[in-house]
């Protein structure tokens, strides 16, 4: 037992072990094509992932090692780059950089200068309004929430990030509309005599077991046919074996003839204990065979039974469609949200809906006469007051977004790399954090061309690092 027990904690033993080398040389062979690639960070991890693997490897340990000499070195680089950069006053490369150096290393000096430069960035390229609305309709909360939007309470509407925003409900109108629907609903018009189908299935029940009747006892007369061919048999053995015996007990042990007499007696003894197994068998199969007949009998019986108290005919209901109309009744409550942009006016339509239906008494179906009920003016004006909301905060997530790509625009004119970048920057910091990934893209293989790839840059994460971003 402890031995087999053994043999299975080996296999296991072994089987893990392969899994684990297998896994093993995945990582090294991974972490070679990264490390040959100039990948420096993506070889580190690689290689760390395989010492927790084979933590006493000195291969992997030597090869940890220069990996992260590689890419510390390649960190220095980058940290060079983003003081030019700072020093320089090109904030948006600056910022990305230091967020690569403090995402590696965690340096507070680097997470100070990140925040600073975005905080710097944020606050140039944050667009602010002086919101003027009816508290009444759109509360106190209109336009918290909204990535990159500041309120103020002035604003000067020459800086592209900067305007006079009025926001107001036009008046509400109310209309009720009806329409009809036609229905059609089923209902028991009378009762029709038909053909009993429990009756019918009765018929064909009783039909097959009488069948099933007839062909038991014939296999029951087969039976005992056979039953008594086998005795014949049977008997036949027995008087030849009676003879034999006979002639043998006539006959010395020594006698010649002896032996082969011997011979035939065992022979008709074994034939003889062969046929009565036969016989026996065939005993068996008039017995199962009778049984068989007797539980037919008694199914006929039991389905002549059912046939005699079942009707042959039975009252089956009659359908018939009725025809009514269902009157709908349509309340709406229309207005529009009225924004105004530095004198600019445009108009959002907003509309609530309240619907019922109605109809008269239909007695031959059972339905009862209902009347329509529709919200009040007051409840239909609060609904839509919610919806005027709505509708404001996502125009003024839409003014933040216009901005967002203006700024985008403007970075197509801009000339200089450095400066080109920094509007880039600018562009993902403004509004909801981030650009799209053609343009992450773009950011990434410009600052890969002066620094190389020995570190991972994405753009978006180094973006949001910032924590109000």
């Amino acid at each position: 037992m402890l031995s087999n027990r053994f043999k299975r904690f080996a296999g296991v033993a072994l089987v893990a072990l392969a899994v684990t080398g297998c896994a093993h040389r995945n990582l090294i062979k991974d972490g070679e094509e990264f490390y040959t690639q100039g990948r420096y960070e993506l070889a580190v991890e690689r290689y760390e992932e395989a010492l927790k693997l084979k933590p006493n490897d000195k291969d992997t340990q030597n090869r940890l090692q220069q990996a992260r000499r590689d890419f510390t070195a390649w960190l220095s680089q980058v940290r060079s780059a983003a003081n030019t950069a700072y020093d320089r006053n090109n904030l948006g490369k600056a910022m990305l950089l230091y967020g690569k150096v403090a995402q590696a290393t965690h340096e507070q000096s680097a997470w100070d200068r990140y925040n600073s430069a975005y905080q710097t960035i944020a606050t140039q390229h944050q667009f602010r309004i002086k919101l003027d609305s009816d508290r009444r309709v759109f509360g106190d909360d209109l336009g918290y929430g909204v990535a990159g939007l500041q309120l103020v309470n002035k604003v000067n509407s020459k800086l592209g990030n900067e305007a006079r925003v009025s926001m107001s409900r036009a008046p509400v109108h109310y209309n009720l509309s009806e329409s009809v629907v036609p229905e059609v609903q089923q209902y028991v018009s009378g009762q029709v005599m038909v053909s009993n189908p429990d009756f019918i299935r009765l018929q064909g029940d009783v039909s097959d077991q009488r069948y099933q009747l007839d062909r038991a006892k014939d296999n029951l007369r087969d039976a005992r046919r056979d039953f008594k061919r086998e005795r014949r048999e049977l008997e036949s053995a027995e008087r030849d074996l009676a003879k034999e015996e006979g002639a043998l007990n006539k006959l010395n042990i020594t006698d010649p003839q002896y032996d082969t007499q011997k011979r035939e007696v065992d022979r008709l003894k074994d034939k003889v204990s062969r046929q009565r197994e036969e016989v026996r068998r065939a005993d068996d199969e008039v017995d199962k065979r009778g049984r068989k007949l007797d539980r037919a009998d008694h199914k006929l019986d039991s389905l002549l039974t059912e046939f005699s108290i079942v009707p042959p005919t039975v009252m089956e209901d009659v359908y018939s469609d009725y025809h009514y109309e269902r009157y709908i009744l349509t309340k709406t409550a229309s207005s529009a949200l009225v924004m105004e942009v530095d004198g600019r006016r445009s108009d959002t339509p907003v509309n609530v809906v309240s619907e019922d239906d109605y109809y008269d008494d239909h007695y031959t179906i059972g339905l009862s006469r209902k009347s329509a009920m529709v919200e009040s003016d007051l409840d239909m004006e609060s609904r839509l007051n919610s919806e005027v909301r709505i509708a404001a905060q996502n125009r003024l997530k839409a003014l933040v977004s216009d901005y967002k790509q203006s700024l985008l625009l403007e970075a197509a004119q801009v000339v200089g790399n450095d400066d080109r970048f920094d509007a880039w920057v600018a562009h993902g910091v403004a509004g909801s954090p981030g650009v799209d990934g053609f343009l992450a893209d773009k950011m990434r293989q410009y600052l890969e061309l002066e620094l190389g790839r020995g570190g991972e840059l994405d753009i978006n994460a180094l973006l949001t690092l910032h924590p109000g971003a």
